[in-house]
């Protein structure tokens, strides 16, 4: 049986790992070597990359032109991630942790498109941890995301 305290301490695990990933990532933190020019777009913005791209010309404004596409994607994909664990956080809250789960697997995913993620890694080990520690009955009969969150972390974890 799932004693108070436990989901209290799910809950407060769960709540300090949003809180440790939010607004962490943003866009391009690291170190890059994009194109065949090696630029490095670290802490770039794509706005900045488009002036590069009208003050200069031929292939190297071509090349600032792609890098500001790429980091706008880069952005992009940091705004969903960050949206996707928001809210994995609240279904998490609402019992939803199938779903939760699901959410924040999808967030880890985007930032590992880039790079190790470390942002939302945090939570998605708090949530994996809670279900594994504390599955409700139609979990413990099918152990469906046990299985999946420990594939999705052998990946990524």
């Amino acid at each position: 049986m799932i004693t108070r305290n436990k989901r209290m301490q799910a809950a407060n695990a769960i709540d300090a790992a949003y809180e440790k990933g939010r607004n962490r990532w943003r866009g391009c933190d690291w170190t890059t070597s994009f194109g065949s020019m090696g630029l490095d777009l670290n802490g770039m913005k794509p706005h900045q990359t488009r002036w590069l791209a009208g003050a200069t010309s031929g292939e190297e404004a071509k090349h600032w032109e792609q890098a500001a596409e790429w980091l706008a994607r880069v952005a992009r994909d940091a705004q969903q991630a960050e949206a996707a664990a928001t809210e994995a956080a609240a279904l998490w809250k609402a019992g939803e942790r199938t779903l939760a789960l699901e959410k924040i697997q999808a967030a880890v995913a985007l930032e590992a498109r880039y790079r190790n993620p470390f942002a939302w890694k945090p939570l998605l080990h708090a949530i994996a941890d809670s279900i594994r520690m504390n599955p409700a009955p139609q979990w413990a009969s099918s152990g469906r995301d046990v299985q999946n969150s420990a594939g999705f972390m052998a990946k990524n974890g």
